[in-house]
């Protein structure tokens, strides 16, 4: 597997470093601040955006390539006070608030798979059989040991044990990661010939 750059290493850390304290800087000031809060509002239609780009150059003599993953959260702004108003409160009720919010905004399995499913058909290929038959062969493969992001990427993502269970998850997606090792991946998913590890180079534990 080819292993991530140092500069990348360097600005996941920086991120996750901005995101602790801005974490911190929020929950100290809705514990301490009590007074209201002025705000400003916005034209119509108004949105902030975050985005991020994680990107992962190939070993390719011929051409210069890369593998990149893309997130990005959009948010409306505020257009008018009554808007404002409504989200504002005592520190108690805007903490609850708060948590519901970023309970609702939390990407699940279920919404990752259909991604990948969407984008697996958007290839050729018979979506939901090579998502399942993706599952099967990262279970095969101890690809999270000495394969650094990538490999801990590719684990979180194929693997649905390494998340809490999740409710309305179909359980073949389950059953998947749970193949007994006699059985081939390929013979229990015959109908998707592709096999992402054909195009992934890593190292074995």
């Amino acid at each position: 597997m080819i292993a991530s750059t140092t500069s990348i290493a360097d600005g996941i850390i920086i991120l996750a470093i901005f995101c602790a304290v801005a974490s911190a800087m929020e929950m100290r000031m809705t514990d301490a601040m009590q007074r209201h809060v002025r705000s400003l509002s916005f034209p119509e239609d108004s949105r902030m955006g975050l985005f991020f780009a994680l990107a992962i150059p190939l070993d390719d003599p011929a051409s210069t390539m890369s593998v990149a993953m893309f997130l990005e959260a959009e948010y409306e702004l505020p257009t008018n006070v009554t808007e404002i108003e409504q989200t504002s409160g005592d520190g108690e009720d805007r903490v609850k608030r708060n948590i519901n919010r970023q309970r609702q905004r939390i990407i699940d399995r279920t919404t990752i798979y259909a991604m990948l499913e969407s984008k697996f058909e958007s290839m050729g290929y018979p979506g939901r059989q090579c998502l399942l038959r993706s599952i099967c062969e990262t279970k095969r493969r101890a690809v999270h040991f000495h394969n650094g992001l990538l490999g801990d990427l590719l684990r979180i993502v194929f693997a649905p044990s390494s998340s809490m269970p999740e409710e309305g998850l179909r359980q073949e997606y389950i059953d998947a990661e749970n193949v007994k090792e006699t059985e081939e991946c390929l013979g229990m998913y015959s109908s998707c010939e592709l096999n992402i590890y054909d195009f992934v180079t890593f190292r074995e534990a």
